[in-house]
């Protein structure tokens, strides 16, 4: 364990409380020996010497090196940090652990203390609107650090949750408990396509879609957007291809609406609606479609409820 230098790039107090870790594990306890010692270890570009004051315990090494220029420096440079920080989630390669950890240090170091500004630097991390709406909701009932980090923690947990165009899901039938599948096998009337059913067993590739733009859409397929109630989506099997129903056939089994797996065209074409009481509304809390949610699958001739 060697001792740390002080060069300006940490804060004052930090940097004394190392050398007093490293003193102490050499059995060092006498406070004006540990002072001496810290000076010794000052960068000689650094001078504190003051000739009106002897610099001889911890709080007047702390005061001398926090008037020096670098340590003012350090406070800026550290705040233009945190003024430029952005947040990723884990789902992009993020971290969150270590970015609370900057965020902290960077605070520390600043001496940003105060609790208001901590807010709005938090805000101003994220690039997200689903992140800004979230915490903007919430930040005003904030009134400790503590309740600052969980909020923000809660907000990433529940940005985990929500569905986007292009991932895979599967979905299962509230009442049944059965999975959307599909195979292979096809209809020998209608459609012939590829049939439509519920399985009982655990998702396989058979049992997994994904969501995609709707037939028709113009926008850039490739950009990452959040799926929210009352979009329009098509559903993609993994095998290929698209959840499909036409109101001219039936199924020769239930006597229903057909539903298959069939090339791309407006029978693919699907809304999300959340799967209400009469008792409940659509309230603004629930506009983002997130996993494990109870919804309605439903098109112009048929509805798919699902969880």
């Amino acid at each position: 364990m060697n001792p740390p230098r002080y060069d300006g790039t940490i804060h004052p107090d930090e940097w004394i409380k190392q050398i007093r870790v490293f003193c102490y594990f050499k059995q060092i306890t006498n406070e004006q020996e540990i002072v001496k010692f810290c000076k010794s270890m000052i960068h000689s570009t650094i001078n504190i010497n003051n000739d009106s004051e002897e610099i001889n315990t911890f709080n007047s090494l702390s005061d001398a090196l926090r008037s020096h220029i670098t340590f003012k420096i350090l406070k800026d440079t550290c705040k233009r940090k945190l003024q430029v920080l952005r947040f990723i989630p884990e789902i992009h390669g993020g971290d969150t652990a270590k970015f609370i950890s900057y965020f902290n240090t960077k605070c520390f170091d600043a001496e940003i203390n105060d609790l208001e500004e901590q807010k709005k630097l938090l805000f101003h991390c994220f690039s997200d609107d689903f992140f800004r709406k979230e915490f903007n909701k919430q930040i005003h009932n904030i009134k400790s650090r503590e309740a600052l980090l969980k909020l923000f923690n809660d907000i990433v947990s529940e940005y985990s949750r929500l569905i986007k165009y292009g991932n895979f899901v599967t979905i299962k039938h509230v009442t049944t408990g059965k999975y959307l599948t599909t195979d292979e096998k096809k209809y020998l009337t209608g459609s012939r396509g590829q049939i439509v059913f519920g399985s009982d067993t655990l998702p396989e590739a058979n049992a997994i879609w994904k969501i995609n733009y709707p037939f028709g859409y113009q926008g850039d397929e490739n950009e990452e957007q959040v799926v929210l109630y009352g979009d329009t989506i098509s559903l993609q099997n993994k095998l290929g291809k698209m959840l499909w129903a036409y109101p001219n056939y039936k199924s020769p089994t239930s006597g229903h609406v057909e539903v298959s797996c069939y090339s791309m065209n407006q029978y693919n074409n699907w809304i999300i609606k959340p799967n209400t009481y009469p008792s409940r509304t659509f309230i603004e809390e629930e506009r983002y479609l997130k996993s494990e949610d109870n919804i309605i699958i439903e098109n112009e001739i048929i509805i798919l409820n699902s969880l």
